[in-house]
């Protein structure tokens, strides 16, 4: 149950920022805008402990466009606040981004070399990198660019993914300690079913969770 789930994250969590080694801003959205009222919506049906599967659905009255954007810029908080909570202990421990056996190389652009980095440094440039697309007026804000948009999405399902596959492998003893293990779970579940509906996550790319993302797919009667 996810009941209460984004009061609780906010008064146990965020508090946390201030002091954690990952620091961005958070991600707001325009209170005049649709996002606004979709992030709300979305808001209400977490407190009010709403199918999952509705909640990731487009409505009919939904423009795609803002309904995936707003949909990333909230699990994006989401994930930047639970990444952040064990982000002083992997700084400590983690000498290599990965999930497991699977590394993590870090690339800034499809040209770029890729390079080894820190697990804690690969978040850093993830976050920012995200943080950058967001607030990027061409791509997040400009429907006209419709195609650049869904790409950039998509290399931010695959870095989101990748934290929480990394926290998933190395850092379950500090999410247990934290007590904050059924709300990483609903946060993970809620980014997986909306990246699965919208096409936004490439099957390769979930293999270090695939025993989790089955046990989902089975709760939900979905077709890996």
């Amino acid at each position: 149950a996810h009941n209460g789930w984004r009061g609780y994250m906010d008064r146990k969590l965020w508090r946390r920022k201030r002091t954690a080694t990952i620091v961005v801003n958070k991600c707001k959205h325009n209170t005049d805008s649709p996002r606004f009222e979709i992030h709300k919506r979305t808001q209400n049906q977490l407190k009010s402990n709403t199918n999952m599967m509705e909640m990731v659905k487009l409505l009919p009255e939904d423009n795609p466009y803002d309904f995936i954007a707003a949909n990333t810029v909230d699990i994006f908080n989401r994930t930047y606040l639970l990444f952040s909570s064990v982000s002083d202990f992997c700084n400590e421990t983690c000498k290599t981004m990965c999930a497991g056996p699977t590394e993590y190389l870090w690339r800034d652009n499809e040209k770029s070399k890729p390079v080894t980095l820190p697990a804690v440094q690969y978040a850093i440039n993830s976050m920012q990198w995200i943080q950058s697309a967001i607030d990027n007026p061409v791509v997040f804000h400009d429907e006209k660019n419709i195609k650049e948009f869904i790409n950039t999405v998509r290399i931010i399902f695959a870095r989101l993914f990748r934290l929480y596959a990394h926290v998933y492998y190395h850092h379950m003893d500090k999410i247990r300690e934290l007590d904050v293990q059924a709300h990483l779970d609903t946060s993970f579940k809620h980014m997986f079913l909306f990246a699965h509906e919208h096409h936004l996550l490439e099957k390769k790319e979930t293999k270090p969770l695939a025993g989790l993302i089955d046990s989902i797919c089975v709760e939900y009667k979905l077709k890996r």
